[in-house]
């Protein structure tokens, strides 16, 4: 197909994870008998995709804890801040963190600071903003700290596991993830049998135009015509799925592709016609599964079930911060 890439090589992220993650917090004095007790904070951002990257790992490693996800904020970033921070912080740890005079200290620095976190807890936190807030709250206890990428403002040492992903890498990592985390994997999805009677099926996951991607309707339009050509020459029958990001103009030629080609769609899940199919869904029934470039998550979750991939780039793509490490980590 015009304008792919080769077959993507990466490995998938598998249940493993969450056994070395397991074995990673027993060693560091988590006891077994303890570890389905406590609550997982979260510490969200803004960014849904971060987000649901820490809820996987939250989900993978204690599936039996309370997953609370909250905005935990410094009052302020500044250096002066942080200084005082580190002064809070080690006041914790000298009263202990489960005083009022600790749930106070966590309220003067932080933004719904005001939570008691216990022994058995866990804190998850990725990106430098999130780094003083998940040291504060955790000072004082035996709460356990899990941090996705390099830590700017602590050291790695500072946090009981490192995680280094393709958009958050980390030289110093107890884990190394060549995908990014997400929620099914191919231990959890099952085995897809194929009829043999039946014809092949397909995916093609379109995102939309993001940092260094810009597609036009001369790309979809050829997306259209390659898919045809497949189809014409094996008897494949295409599931095709669109995005927040696809836009409408794309998804009119899509439709305008269906209308043409009705033999050769499975089925069409057009985000702007208001339809919302999980990937996994989509992923389940197919053999293959062909991504658009712009999304690390899309592409993530396709290598993690298993899929054969094919990553789909427009000829003039650019650096993106998530897609490019990813593909370029083989």
């Amino acid at each position: 197909m015009a304008g792919c890439s080769a077959e993507c090589e990466l490995r998938p992220v598998t249940g493993i994870l969450a056994d070395v993650l397991l074995r990673l917090f027993i060693g560091r004095g988590i006891r077994e008998n303890r570890v389905v007790k406590g609550k997982v904070y979260i510490l969200e951002s803004r960014h849904h995709g971060s987000n649901q990257q820490l809820k996987v790992i939250a989900r993978s490693i204690f599936p039996d804890h309370e997953a609370v996800g909250k905005r935990f904020e410094l009052r302020s970033r500044s250096k002066l801040f942080r200084v005082l921070c580190s002064a809070l912080i080690r006041l914790k740890r000298s009263v202990g963190g489960s005083s009022s005079v600790a749930k106070a200290l966590s309220w003067l620095a932080l933004r719904n600071g005001a939570v008691a976190v216990s022994d058995e807890d866990i804190l998850i936190a990725k990106t430098p903003p999130f780094e003083y807030p998940a040291v504060l709250l955790a000072a004082g206890t035996r709460a356990k700290t899990v941090f996705l990428g390099t830590p700017k403002h602590f050291s790695p040492q500072d946090f009981d596991v490192v995680v280094s992903t393709p958009s958050t890498p980390c030289a110093q990592a107890d884990i190394v993830l060549e995908t990014l985390p997400t929620e099914v994997h191919q231990s959890s999805s099952g085995t897809r049998v194929k009829d043999k009677a039946s014809p092949a099926v397909w995916s093609l996951v379109i995102g939309g135009d993001a940092k260094g991607y810009r597609y036009g309707d001369s790309f979809y339009r050829t997306l259209c015509h390659e898919m045809e050509k497949v189809s014409a020459a094996t008897g494949v029958k295409w599931i095709v799925s669109t995005s927040p990001r696809t836009g409408a103009a794309a998804e009119a030629i899509i439709m305008e592709f269906i209308r043409a080609h009705p033999e050769a769609v499975e089925e069409c899940i057009l985000w702007g016609k208001g339809a919302r199919g999980r990937l996994h869904g989509v992923f389940s029934r197919s053999e293959v599964a062909l991504v658009t470039e712009d999304s690390a998550s899309m592409v993530s979750e396709a290598v993690n079930l298993g899929m054969r991939t094919v990553c789909i780039r427009p000829d003039d793509a650019g650096f993106n911060s998530l897609v490019t490490p990813l593909l370029e980590s083989r």
